[in-house]
This record gives structure tokens, C-alpha cells and sequence, in this order.
């Protein structure tokens, strides 16, 4: 078949694309268009099944992957915690076996002194004390406070017409509405998406921004406030 292609090839002068594919696969100018209309509608519909994962798989994959490290964190947490305790009633033990042996000899005070040291004695109280200070740490530690990635995904994907509705900022059909940063007599800025641009003073916020500069939130009660508005 190649060789047969080839000699296809040598018969023609400068042949164009087209006229390759007319000459090897025997398709016309119609099936030519037939192919691009439906490649191009192939591509059309890998956009949108990414946007779809994107937009919907994603955040639900990020929220697994937290909620598994927040649980190994647990799991580690509590393990550590436990072989904490464990290690200081062993060292505890070795401590009273030392101070038993202190108390008991008869030996002159100097000698039980090093006898004393001779069994680390003093480096198993600091090691008590060090490791009771972990243990307080962990047992007092509070639940990280920081905002998983898919919830903050979750909350860009809300449609800044939506947020300026709920701020009582009309949006007229055309998506432009009064700018809330600077005396906006007639319409300026420009609210589509999750963004949204004044003409005017050039302000310039996605959603998250416009609620911290607007309405003087945190990051973190911005993506909370957003993640509460309904769709």
C-alpha cells in the first residue's frame, strides 16, 4: 500500500494537502469538509468534558484528597500520643528503679550522688519533661483552620452577578452596574464570569477580592460567604 501511495505521490506536481488526500484516500472536497466539521466538533467536546471535570471532578478529588490527609493527620496524632505516654511511664519506671537504688544504698552522699548521674537520672527528667510539653502540645492543638483548595475552587466558580445581587448592586442586561468604589453616576462597571471591571476608576476584583475590599472580609469568610450562596 505505501509503495502504491508513493507512486500516487511521483504523479503529482506540488500537490496541496487537499489534493493528497483526494488522489491516496480517494475522498472528495465534501468528505474533506465532512472530516474537518467533525474534528472540530471533537475538539468542541474535549473542552467541554475538561471544563466539566474542571469545574466539577476536580474540587470533589481535592475534597477527598483533604479529607484523607486530615484524617492521617488525626490517625498519626493520636499514635504519636499514645506511644508519648507509654514512653514516659517507662521512663518513669527506670526513674523510680534509679531513685529506689538511691535511697537504699548506704553508701557515703557523693558516691550515691554519681551513682546517681552513672544512670542518667537527670537526663530522664528532661526527657519527661520534654516529652510531656509535646504531649500538652498535641493534646491542646486546634483544628487547622486553613481553607481546603477545593472549597476556595468552589467559591471562584460563583458568578460575580450573583454576589453583586445579593449586595443589593442591581446588574442591568447589558452586566454593567453602578461601581460600589468610586460615585458612579451612570453604569461603569462591567460584571460577567467571576470578574468584574469599571471602566471608570479601573477597579478591577474577581469574586473573592470584591467581598474583602467591598465588604471588608477576611479570605477566609469571603470563600465561606460565597460557598453559602446558592447557585
Amino acid at each position: 500500500m505505501i509503495k502504491e501511495d508513493l507512486k500516487i505521490f511521483q504523479g503529482i506536481n506540488s500537490p496541496g494537502w487537499l489534493r493528497l488526500i483526494e488522489n491516496v484516500f480517494g475522498l472528495s472536497k465534501k468528505d474533506f469538509s465532512f472530516l474537518e466539521s467533525y474534528d472540530e466538533e471533537m475538539k468542541k467536546i474535549e473542552n467541554e468534558l475538561k471544563d466539566i471535570y474542571y469545574q466539577k471532578e476536580y474540587p470533589k478529588t481535592q475534597k477527598a484528597i483533604y479529607e484523607f490527609n486530615k484524617e492521617m493527620k488525626k490517625q498519626v496524632s493520636d499514635l504519636r500520643k499514645e506511644n508519648i505516654k507509654n514512653e514516659i511511664e517507662d521512663l518513669k519506671k527506670q526513674l523510680q528503679e534509679n531513685y529506689d537504688i538511691y535511697l537504699k544504698s548506704k553508701s557515703p552522699e557523693f558516691l550515691k550522688e554519681a551513682v546517681w548521674k552513672i544512670n542518667k537520672s537527670p537526663e530522664l527528667i528532661k526527657k519527661i519533661k520534654r516529652l510531656k510539653s509535646e504531649l500538652r502540645l498535641l493534646e491542646s492543638k486546634k483544628e487547622n483552620k486553613l481553607i481546603p483548595h477545593y472549597q476556595i475552587l468552589q467559591a471562584r466558580e460563583k458568578p460575580m452577578k450573583k454576589v453583586f445581587e445579593s449586595c443589593e448592586i442591581p446588574v442591568g442586561k447589558n452586566f454593567l452596574a453602578r461601581c460600589p468604589f468610586h460615585q458612579d453616576k451612570n453604569p461603569s462597571m462591567l460584571v460577567k464570569g467571576s470578574f468584574a471591571y469599571c471602566f471608570a476608576c479601573g477597579a478591577k476584583v474577581d469574586n473573592i477580592k470584591f467581598l474583602r475590599d467591598y465588604k471588608g472580609l477576611s479570605f477566609t469568610d469571603s470563600v465561606e460567604w460565597l460557598n453559602c450562596l446558592s447557585a
